[in-house]
Formats: C-alpha cells, sequence, structure tokens
C-alpha cells in the first residue's frame, strides 16, 4: 500500500456499522491520524473530510411532524455546509475539494 505519511483525517457520523465506521477503521489500520473534536485547532489542516453525518426521520409523510423534517434537513444540509465553510481553506497543501451528494439519502413510498 502506498504510504500516505501523516494527513489528518476528519470522519463524521460513524455510528457502529455504518460506511463512516468501516472508513474510520481502514484509515486507523493504515496509519492515518484519525481526529475527530476540534481538528482544525489542534492540527491547523485537514486532508480528508469525509462528511458523513445525516440523520432521516421515518414515517408516513402526513404523520411526519414538520420540526422532524426541518430538524432533518438543518442536520443533512446546513450541517455538511457548516462543516465544509469550517474547513475551507485550512486544508493541507496536497488537499483537494470535492462535494459529492447523493439524490437518493432516503428511501421513499408514496
Amino acid at each position: 500500500m502506498e504510504s500516505y505519511g501523516q494527513l489528518v483525517v476528519l470522519i463524521t457520523g460513524f455510528p457502529q456499522g455504518g460506511i463512516g465506521h468501516a472508513l474510520a477503521r481502514e484509515f486507523a489500520a493504515n496509519n492515518f491520524l484519525n481526529v475527530v473534536s476540534n481538528v482544525v485547532e489542534r492540527y491547523g489542516r485537514v486532508d480528508i473530510l469525509v462528511n458523513n453525518a445525516g440523520i432521516q426521520c421515518v414515517g408516513p409523510l402526513a404523520e411526519i411532524p414538520l420540526s422532524a423534517a426541518q430538524n432533518t434537513f438543518d442536520t443533512n444540509v446546513f450541517g455538511s455546509l457548516a462543516t465544509l465553510k469550517r474547513l475551507y481553506g485550512r486544508s493541507g497543501s496536497n488537499s483537494d475539494y470535492e462535494f459529492q451528494d447523493s439524490p437518493c439519502i432516503f428511501d421513499h413510498t408514496c
């Protein structure tokens, strides 16, 4: 495996069994520096961000409170944007920015 040196990796939203958890374990196994809180203050940069935090509200549309939908949107959209804004311009010299969103974040039925 290629050596990546001392990269700073920030992974958000990694519950047990999720993709973020699997990525955190893989990065740790390959000697990546994995820091979740205060990473910019502590290390001054982020080389890799896996912005994986997200929630969903489940149930029939008519029964989901608007406040739950608002909380979901705030977490999934504005939370991700806030993280990106906080880290923008604070990455390492070898870092690239890439933002990918999934058009199918939630399963739905009508």
